[in-house]
């Protein structure tokens, strides 16, 4: 998961940006991946709409997708995965070490 996200966070800060994410969709597929999807799609997952994407975020939204469960329940959001796990060391972002 943390490979995946890294694989987005483009510049390596810790956090994915829109500009990032539109660069690594429409790479893979740029018929599929329109502004309007991408426009979609971030609203989906900046779920604290700071204006970008957090380990936590991407995390809450791909899990239940990997695990066949289609989107997470709405009562989850704004929440960040794993914040509570208090041993696991963390990097800007959320993202685990």
């Amino acid at each position: 998961m943390v490979q995946k996200f890294r694989s987005f966070d483009v510049n390596g800060d810790g956090v994915i940006e829109k500009h990032e994410l539109s660069k690594v969709l429409k790479a893979m597929n740029p018929r599929l991946w329109t502004d309007m999807k991408i426009d979609q799609l971030w609203q989906t997952l900046d779920t604290n709409q700071d204006g970008s994407i957090e380990y936590g975020e991407f995390e809450a939204y791909v899990i239940p997708r990997v695990a066949g469960q289609g989107s997470r329940p709405s009562s989850h959001r704004g929440e960040k995965t794993g914040a509570s796990k208090p041993n696991s060391a963390r990097a800007p972002g959320g993202i685990p070490q």
